[in-house]
């Protein structure tokens, strides 16, 4: 049995993710975070801006599973992707100025697990694989454990 190539599949996946718009340019935020931490859904809709350290490149997870404060290195297309978002799509996407979320969903609140999941389904739709059916830990450990030789 061969296994897949997990890094191109990964890499079609976050390429298929369209950046024309806010929402777009968000969305790969999401999923370049997720593909870099293996963050937990409940993680990654609880991260605030404050969370995130772009110059040490590290992300603070403050609400982790056992109520757990982790600290997550970054790779270099998270912190790009980041820059990007903060800088531009936050903003349009706003409707409080007070709101501290990281992500922000079509109300101009914190993201719910609900777009998150429909986004990562979304995503998994379009990608042909029948491999590629996890943006999750399981995807991430594979291309680590598979990457090494």
């Amino acid at each position: 049995m061969t296994l897949p190539d997990l890094r191109l599949e990964v890499h079609q996946i976050v390429n298929a993710i369209d950046t024309q718009d806010s929402y777009g340019i968000q969305n790969r935020c999401i999923v370049e975070l997720s593909y870099a931490t293996a963050i937990r859904i409940n993680e990654l809709i609880q991260l605030n801006t404050t969370d995130i350290g772009l110059y040490n490149c590290q992300v603070i997870i403050k609400h982790g599973k056992g109520r757990k404060q982790r600290i997550l290195p970054l790779i270099h297309s998270a912190v790009f992707w980041l820059k990007k978002y903060l800088k531009t799509a936050r903003l349009q996407l706003l409707k409080k100025e007070n709101c501290s979320a990281l992500f922000i969903g079509k109300a101009g609140a914190r993201v719910s697990a609900s777009y998150i999941d429909r986004l990562m389904k979304q995503l998994r739709e379009k990608q042909i694989s029948q491999a590629s059916r996890s943006m999750h830990c399981g995807t991430v450990a594979q291309h680590i454990y598979y990457s090494k030789d």
